[in-house]
């Protein structure tokens, strides 16, 4: 009976150091996981920023193209009035 107690101590305070090992591990992996959680926020707010700009950027080109677009057109208009004014010169 005796080495039964004296086994079953051993037993409980083997079970009390892993179940002390294993609250110390899962308070560092919630401690880790919790900076790769704030890592990703971060990134995702990066991402969005990104993204906004990418946009702003796009409407700004579109914006630009259009007026290039514009730009051309009177141009040739002015070249094809020149020319016919040249035309009639002669």
């Amino acid at each position: 009976l005796q080495a039964l107690e004296i086994d079953l101590q051993a037993q409980l305070s083997q079970r009390n150091n892993l179940e002390s090992s294993l609250a110390e591990t899962e308070c560092q992996y919630n401690t880790l996981l919790g900076e790769l959680q704030n890592q990703i926020t971060c990134v995702e707010q990066q991402l969005a920023e990104i993204r906004a700009e990418i946009e702003c950027q796009n409407q700004e080109y579109k914006t630009l193209l259009d007026v290039k677009c514009r730009l051309e057109q009177e141009i040739q208009t002015y070249r094809c009035l020149l020319e016919g004014g040249q035309q009639d010169l002669m």
